[in-house]
């Protein structure tokens, strides 16, 4: 075989392996995705099983989040302190939910369930006092997420919520959203 033949052969060879490469790239990279995702839907159950276990293993932290979920302005400095402390968080693992989840990295259970957990703290009479101060403190986009959900008018990204749509829901929770904003 001449030194002409070996580099035709070597030529071709290179040509079929360029493709099965870049499959392999590709299959590496799909990969790579699913182990972000299985970790960033982790790190999400963690933080709201860290978020549940504040208020379970502390008694007087529990009754504290009952009492201002009933009437959060109604309570004293200390328990008003504390309670937005910890529905804050819930706050800052919703937003990272929102972005994950706009980003893939995470499914569409975890994000609907972080952002069920943040409604139903703002649902009650006393979440509802505490969002007039939290919607001004949290990030535009969970904040603006949040008030089209309550309001009924659906959020600005395409969500799965559509319980919030539901005319039984909808018109409470704009009723809500529209005293709350006075």
């Amino acid at each position: 075989m001449t030194l002409e033949q070996l580099s035709l052969i070597a030529q071709i060879l290179s040509v079929l392996l360029i493709p099965a490469s870049l499959v392999f790239v590709g299959m590496q990279m799909r990969q790579t995705h699913a182990i972000e995702r299985a970790n960033a839907q982790r790190h999400v159950l963690s933080q709201w099983q860290e978020w549940v276990k504040s208020i379970t293993g502390d008694a007087r932290m529990f009754e504290d989040v009952r009492d201002c979920l009933h009437d959060y302005l109604g309570q004293d400095e200390f328990k008003r302190h504390r309670f937005f402390a910890w529905a804050f968080e819930s706050l800052w693992i919703a937003e990272q939910t929102l972005y994950q989840w706009e980003e893939g990295l995470i499914s569409e259970k975890p994000f609907v369930g972080s952002i069920n957990a943040v409604l139903a703290i703002i649902m009650t009479p006393g979440g509802q006092q505490w969002w007039v101060d939290a919607q001004k403190l949290v990030g535009g986009d969970i904040r603006d997420f949040l008030a089209n959900r309550l309001a009924g008018n659906g959020a600005s990204r395409s969500c799965p919520l559509t319980w919030c749509n539901s005319p039984a829901v909808a018109a409470p929770l704009a009723q809500r959203a529209h005293h709350g904003a006075q």
